[in-house]
């Protein structure tokens, strides 16, 4: 799957239950030149008191979708909380340093990408 694909990515998207855990939310993708990148918008405020859940949430999001996505270099969410316009950015580099391994490859192996989960899961 590629970045520029809307209908995959909104599949994506849809398989981590982004909406379901932070809420709706539209999409903008930067696909003109390289790096390329996706911008999460939620609609509604996000409640002050389930920020920490909230960052959580949208870091593994970001990293799994970063290394799902072949091509796409960062995720960027952008949200409201206590009427301050917020944006967090997570980036491949990054994730891979963490890692220890080039996650753009997580895609070709379920256990890879299980493996990756975990580290996810593990280290926030």
């Amino acid at each position: 799957m590629y970045v520029g694909d809307m209908s995959a990515n909104s599949r994506t998207a849809k398989a981590l239950l982004l909406s379901e855990k932070i809420g709706l939310f539209t999409n903008e993708l930067q696909t003109e030149e390289e790096p390329y990148g996706w911008t999460i918008l939620f609609s509604e405020p996000l409640d002050a008191s389930y920020e920490k859940y909230y960052l959580s949430e949208m870091r593994k999001a970001g990293y799994e979708m970063i290394a799902l996505v072949q091509n796409l270099d960062h995720v960027t969410f952008r949200y409201t909380i206590d009427g301050e316009e917020l944006e967090d950015t997570y980036f491949a580099e990054d994730a891979s340093k963490g890692f220890g391994q080039d996650v753009k490859n997580c895609w070709t192996s379920v256990k890879l990408f299980q493996n990756y989960v975990h580290w996810l899961d593990t280290s926030d």
